[in-house]
């Protein structure tokens, strides 16, 4: 391999000249393959054989292919009538503009050599192994292989004893055979690799990916980083301590700075430093070494006691770094900020060392001639490097950093990073040259789960062709998630069933995506959601898919107010584009693999989610903390299966000083069939498990025993919903895994969603949402308000408990600090039923012009409770979204009125509407295929709460259609109902609330052998009631 850089600019053309390159043919039957990684701009390969190469038709023979990631691809094949034999191939790179890329030239018998902290790509055929190698010139480092997955199923192998340069299945040293993204971590003190690293010179790693998805070719990215050990402290004099301790940097204040902050250790008076410093002489520019504790309210009382106080007083008498040893035996801890600390306020670095230590230093301290001089260092090494367009998989500890850096491009571009997490909750932070950290940061991205940071192209403090830090921190607890980064220029990589989360959109332009295609045996479906409307465009053959001269082979280009069912949305809130398995154009016709490539647009400022889902039932998708993901089954007895992962808090215990087990709220709302709901867990993230109704349940078990089918489930005939709370938190420590499973009673579609108590599931105008809370739990939700100044009501229907709703216009989640007793928060004063908040306007200053104010809402359950909560903008275009079977309820001042459509699957079954009036006389009025207006319209059907709407057919037999509905408040005042829709003769179960009457009619039997006529019902009835 090789890196290289071309400015802008030169050649006598648009960009610079070509950068030639010698690639030498092994022999007769060696095979060429030339792979071109980029870290900024866009380029492609040219090869040529007896002159050099260009990208005129007569200067090449061969030009590259895009590959998965950022990569061009080119193999020159020995059967190839232009390929020569044991001879060197002249290889150009030629680039649109500036561009900073890698070159890997392989022949058949040779192994490829990673850059260390350089992803590569490649390709692996089913049963068969690519090879690589790293080379340690570095006596002692930790090493760290991550294999990101974009298709198929690779496993990685790794060896580095002699004579094992092929490392496979059953010969080997090292081996993650995870059925996603794999991950090595060989730390220095590792038999074999410390052996190596001291035997030999050069130590050489081998590394093996080995195709294990016998049905398609694999994609991946394999990155290799060497971290050189050495301690963030260090002791340099005197000669007797002169080394380095063990030592963890602390989560607030300065990073450790990337060249050595060296002082004199002076010891702190009182040590503990629960109290202003009694020699701040001394102190002044020194490092200062602290005590953690005591233990003893009367001494060091809480807020004193905190880590980040005690660093804020030395640093305030001058201190220009501190050094905190443990009081008491054992390993080494994380100092994090807390509630209720100063850490905002601490500007200087510190690190946690052990009591061992801190004894030994003061030992030393004022007793030895020139004192004790130390450093503090961030630890050497090279960054990983995120590359455009190519996700990578990562990890990070517990309230500790990983580091990554970016080149930004050349024009005026915006720069997209993504973290998506596979649990924990990692945030992200960027800085321009230097570690960012919690409060010394350019940008920065905290949400709860997945985190999308933008930075738009025009902000003065992106700089071009420049270094950006970026740091992902494990928050609170471990977090393993996909890291991945772009700008306008370069296609972004899709993983199937890692969503795309929060990915902006300007009004009129299109984001791009690129896809590896690895079998044309499974169907697949690219799913996007957003709020308002976004469009799907895909292709096989154009790179960048529009609508624009019909660039595109597939598009779904539904709008939110449509009025026949043919133009509507093709998911609940979004599109979707479904290629089914045998499809004859798969890849345009040719033998798979290939890239496919997706487009989406929208005619306003939004964002959105993507997600990429195969119809091979065994690989699960990752489920994003408080992001909605649609889905389907098509077939009935078949299942979906989905994946969540949670951790418990270590730092936050129960009155017993046991950990808090972490609740997860779990639903699924139907659009159309029957799904039922199975969970298998607490998993450990590696067991791969899934749920089986076939198999017997173990509810209440601590971790479910081998032979267990589900530990929870819900199995009614309309929506599901469970609250998930392991018996025990510590099966959460660090982290832990629900295996979910969406099996199709009927076929069905529907919408799935994950909320841990933590997250705020993002509300979607006129789309209920479905939950679950515990007794004393929270729920939370996010709305982002469409347009400004406009009023909007919440309302929340109870189906079981009693939950209350509570509301803000910005600020921080509800309830992050145990209570709401702030100023701006608005509360129903319902004490039991249906609870509506009628909010005004947002204030002025809430959010800004672009992404709009954000509505904070929760609700908490007074007891066990079920519940769907509806948001809606008064005269809104668009329908509330009723489910068949779940009662909604609304509201709406006096002559005023509330818009719903649902969809009928079978036209000649008709359906029913029943109104059961709260409060006022509210009427209903029903159509199909357009909206009603007006009684008078032969086509519109009336009720009342006394007189439902029963249609006996509404059209041809399993033809679909949309009804829609409106409800109009009376002129004698406001009105507050609750609304049924129901299809007659469906699988599906009518849903009771709690107190809330039906009054709805009964259809007769019908002769036999026809099944019997009625309407059934179903409950939900909380544990313990």
């Amino acid at each position: 391999w090789t890196s290289s850089a071309l400015p802008p600019g030169g050649g006598g053309g648009a960009g610079p000249p070509p950068r030639q390159y010698l690639a030498r043919v092994a022999g007769s039957h060696a095979d060429l393959s030339l792979t071109l990684a980029l870290a900024s701009g866009t380029a492609k390969l040219y090869a040529n054989v007896g002159g050099l190469a260009g990208p005129a038709a007569a200067e090449h023979k061969w030009s590259s292919v895009a590959a998965a990631g950022a990569d061009e691809r080119l193999v020159i094949l020995h059967t190839d009538t232009d390929a020569c034999a044991d001879c060197d191939v002249n290889v150009a790179v030629v680039c649109a503009g500036a561009c900073e890329f890698s070159i890997t030239g392989k022949s058949t018998a040779a192994i490829s050599v990673l850059e260390d902290g350089a992803p590569t790509t490649g390709l692996v055929n089913s049963g068969a192994y690519e090879y690589f190698k790293m080379y340690l010139s570095e006596k002692t480092v930790d090493l760290e292989l991550l294999l990101t997955v974009f298709a198929g199923n690779p496993d990685l192998y790794a060896s580095v004893s002699p004579g094992v340069t092929m490392p496979n299945k059953t010969h080997h040293d090292f081996a993650s055979e995870d059925a996603a993204s794999d991950v090595l971590q060989l730390p220095h003190t590792d038999g074999l690799l410390s052996q190596c690293q001291s035997e030999l010179d050069t130590c050489v790693v081998y590394i093996g990916v080995f195709g294990a998805d016998p049905t398609a070719t694999t994609s991946f990215s394999l990155l290799a980083t060497a971290y050189p050990v050495s301690s963030a402290f260090k002791v340099v004099a005197p000669a007797i301590l002169a080394e380095d301790y063990p030592a963890y940097p602390a989560d607030f204040g300065a990073a450790l700075p990337r060249s050595p902050l060296v002082g004199t250790i002076v010891y702190a008076q009182p040590g503990h430093a629960c109290a202003p410093v009694l020699n701040p002489e001394q102190l002044r520019g020194k490092i200062a070494l602290l005590d953690r504790g005591p233990r003893d309210d009367a001494v060091c009382p809480m807020p004193h006691a905190y880590f980040a106080n005690k660093v804020a007083r030395v640093q305030a008498a001058g201190a220009i770094a501190a050094v905190v040893a443990n009081d008491r035996d054992g390993g080494l801890v994380y100092m994090g900020a807390v509630s209720g600390d100063h850490a905002s306020l601490v500007s200087i670095p510190s690190v946690f060392v052990s009591k061992e230590t801190g004894d030994l230093l003061k030992q030393y301290v004022g007793s030895v001639a020139g004192g004790v001089l130390a450093q503090i260092v961030a630890p050497a090494g090279r960054l990983p490097l995120l590359v455009a367009g190519s996700p990578q998989h990562g990890v990070a500890s517990h309230s500790q950093w990983r580091y990554y850096e970016l080149i930004t491009p050349a024009g005026s571009d915006a720069v997209t990073i993504t973290v998506a997490p596979e649990f924990g909750n990692p945030d992200v932070f960027v800085s321009i040259g230097t570690f960012p950290d919690s409060l010394h940061y350019t940008w920065s991205s905290e949400a709860q789960g997945a985190d999308t940071l933008s930075i738009a192209g025009d902000d003065p403090n992106l700089c071009r062709l420049c270094v950006l830090v970026v740091g992902v921190l494990g928050r609170a607890s471990d977090t393993a998630f996909t890291i991945s980064y772009a700008s306008a220029e370069s296609l972004r990589t899709l993983q199937a069933g890692v969503p795309l989360v929060d990915q902006p959109l300007t009004a009129g332009t299109y984001a791009w995506y690129r896809l590896w295609v690895g079998s044309a045996s499974a169907g697949l479906t690219v799913a996007v959601t957003g709020r308002g409307d976004v469009d799907l465009y895909f292709s096989y053959t154009h790179e960048r898919p529009q609508e624009a001269s019909h660039a595109y082979e597939h598009k779904a280009a539904g709008r939110n107010n449509c009025q026949t069912v043919d133009c509507g949305m093709t998911i609940s809130g979004g599109d979707a584009i479904h290629i089914p398995a045998g499809d004859p154009d798969t890849c345009a016709g040719t033998p798979p693999p290939c890239l496919a490539y997706i487009g989406v647009t929208s005619a306003e400022n939004t964002s959105f989610t993507l997600l990429v889902s195969t119809d091979a039932s065994d690989r699960p998708t990752r489920l994003i903390d408080g992001v909605a993901v649609a889905g389907a089954v098509t077939a009935a007895g078949n299942y979906r299966y989905y994946t969540f992962s949670v951790s418990a808090d270590a730092s936050a215990t129960e009155a017993g000083g046991a950990p808090v087990a972490p609740s997860v709220s779990l639903s699924v709302t139907p659009v159309s069939g029957d799904p039922d709901l199975y969970v298998l867990g607490p998993l450990s993230p590696t067991d791969e498990r899934k749920p089986d109704r076939s198999k017997g349940g173990c509810e209440g078990a601590v971790v479910p025993p081998p032979g267990c089918g589900w530990s929870a489930r819900s199995v009614g005939a309309s929506a599901e919903a469970l609250v998930l709370r392991p018996a025990n938190a510590s099966a959460c420590l660090p982290s832990c895994a629900y295996a979910v499973a969406v099996y199709a009673f009927s076929p069905t579609a529907f919408s799935i969603t994950a909320v841990s108590e933590a997250a705020a599931l993002a509300l979607a105008l006129g789309v209920p949402a479905l939950g679950a809370v515990s007794g004393g739990g929270v729920r939370r939700y996010s709305l982002r308000m469409s347009r400004a100044g406009a009023p909007t009501a919440v309302v929340l229907t109870p189906f079981s408990g009693n939950p209350t709703l509570f509301a803000r216009f910005g600020g921080p989640a509800l309830f992050s600090n145990g209570s709401v007793a702030e100023e701006g928060v608005y509360m129903s004063g319902a004490p039991l039923g249906i609870e509506v908040l009628e909010l005004p306007p947002p204030p002025a200053g809430c959010g800004d012009a672009d992404e709009g104010c954000v509505l904070r809402l929760a609700v908490r359950g007074e007891t066990a409770s079920t519940f769907s909560l509806l948001a809606t903008e008064p005269n809104a275009a668009d329908a509330v979204a009723l489910v068949d079977g779940q009662p909604q309820a609304g509201v709406a001042p006096a002559g005023g009125s509330v818009g719903y459509a649902f969809l009928l699957l079978d036209a000649s079954r008709g359906f029913s509407l029943t109104l059961t009036a709260l409060s006022g006389s509210p009427l209903v009025l029903a159509r199909v295929g357009t909206p009603p207006e007006s009684e008078s319209d032969p086509d519109t059907r009336a009720g009342d709460a006394l007189h439902p709407i029963d249609v006996a057919s509404a059209g041809d037999a399993n033809k679909a259609v949309r009804v829609y509905v409106t409800v109009l408040a009376g002129t004698d005042g406001p009105a507050r109902w609750s609304l049924l829709a129901h299809a007659s003769g469906g699988a599906r179960s009518t849903l009771l609330q709690d107190r809330v009457p039906l009054l709805l009619p009964v259809p007769p039997s019908s002769p036999a052998p026809s099944p019997p006529g009625g309407v059934a019902f179903v409950a939900v009835v909380p544990a313990g009631d």
